[in-house]
């Protein structure tokens, strides 16, 4: 998982007010194939934890069930996706063949191609997306994987076009709707952003990550209620995740003690900030992000000697670290924390020279 811990250091703007635009409705899926697909993405889920056969049998009960949905709902094209999925990874290179170069007569066919296209040949799946819409102007997968098409060749502005275009089709595509959250928050469209995040929860797109993302773009705004909501966002993510913790779920908790520290920080909780900062790095010691915000806060304080530690070991860790430096810490790494280590040092000096001085020249 990619690292988007918020520094204590962002600058906030004032933004302009903004309109809703955007319209969603709870995820829907055809009662038929209800069951079915439940059936397949529990083995599929099941299948992750297997090795070898018994793997192998899990995932085909999950393509089996999977196809049972597109037959008892043949135009629920979720059903239609997931046994693709399931295809590929079953066999993704016998998969990719048969949907590459089968028939593709109808719209929804051409899409299921241009999926099997993608990441690698994207000419050719434009060029059936494009097809596709021709064919059928109201098919919001088409113009989706468009979107995901034009997004991945830097054509920002034209994907999330694409995206709202789709969203105006189905306002149940999530795809659609959190890759338009991405872009407006790449883009800088902070308000849209958030719409487009809460959106997500409300059909039903309860992934914590998404959850995450919606707390830090509230945690930058000057807005006290969106402050708070940011920080009961943040608990309620940490609750959900509880303290067993491994992997991904451990990165997210240390973002999200982090972003939590920030959160107070701006509030003028010290204390407290400095408590959620030490939780991250109790679950990871190289979290730089922490340290540093601790030391700005001593500093902010006037806790020098304390300030001095915490960018001392900044500065140990960083070098000791086999990780790649984050980008968000290049200038944080090579001149602010070695300048405030050097400025501190000489502070702390000069204050027990001035101590010692004092001592002497009061002594009996």
């Amino acid at each position: 998982m990619r690292s988007r811990a918020t520094a204590l250091a962002v600058l906030l703007l004032p933004l302009a007010a903004c309109s809703s635009h955007l319209e969603a409705e709870p995820l829907e899926i055809a009662p038929a194939a209800v069951a079915a697909m439940a059936r397949a993405q529990q083995e599929r889920e099941r299948a992750a934890g297997l090795a070898d056969e018994e793997r192998a049998r899990a995932m085909e009960a999950a393509l089996a069930a999977a196809r049972e949905a597109v037959a008892a709902a043949p135009d629920e094209l979720r059903a239609r996706l997931l046994v693709q999925d399931l295809e590929l990874e079953i066999d993704e290179r016998g998969a990719r063949d048969r949907y590459a170069h089968g028939p593709a007569a109808t719209a929804v066919e051409k899409v299921l191609a241009a999926r099997a296209l993608l990441p690698d040949r994207t000419a050719e799946a434009r060029a059936l997306l494009q097809a596709a819409i021709e064919q059928d102007g109201d098919l919001a997968w088409a113009r989706y994987g468009l979107a995901f098409v034009e997004r991945k060749n830097g054509r920002s502005d034209r994907a999330r076009a694409l995206c709202e275009e789709a969203l105006a089709r189905d306002p149940m595509l999530i795809e659609a709707l959190r890759m338009v959250a991405d872009l407006y928050q790449d883009g800088g469209d902070r308000v849209r952003a958030i719409e487009a995040r809460r959106l997500l929860l409300e059909v039903g797109d309860d992934d914590l990550a998404q959850r995450h993302a919606l707390a830090q773009l509230l945690l930058e705004a000057d807005d006290r209620s969106d402050a708070h909501e940011a920080i009961d966002e943040l608990r309620s993510i940490l609750d959900t995740l509880g303290e067993a913790l491994e992997g991904d779920a451990r990165d997210l908790a240390r973002d999200c003690w982090v972003d939590l520290g920030t959160a107070y920080a701006r509030r003028n909780n010290d204390v407290e900030a400095i408590g959620c900062w030490e939780r991250a790095l109790a679950l990871d010691r190289d979290c730089l992000m922490a340290l540093y915000n601790i030391g700005v806060v001593d500093l902010k304080r006037d806790k020098a000697a304390a300030a001095l530690a915490a960018f001392e070991e900044y500065l140990a860790r960083a070098r000791a670290s086999t990780k790649p430096l984050p980008v968000n810490q290049v200038f944080y790494r090579h001149y602010f924390v070695p300048n405030q280590v050097r400025d501190l040092r000489a502070r702390l000096e000069r204050e027990r020279e001035a101590a010692k001085a004092a001592g002497v020249g009061g002594a009996p």
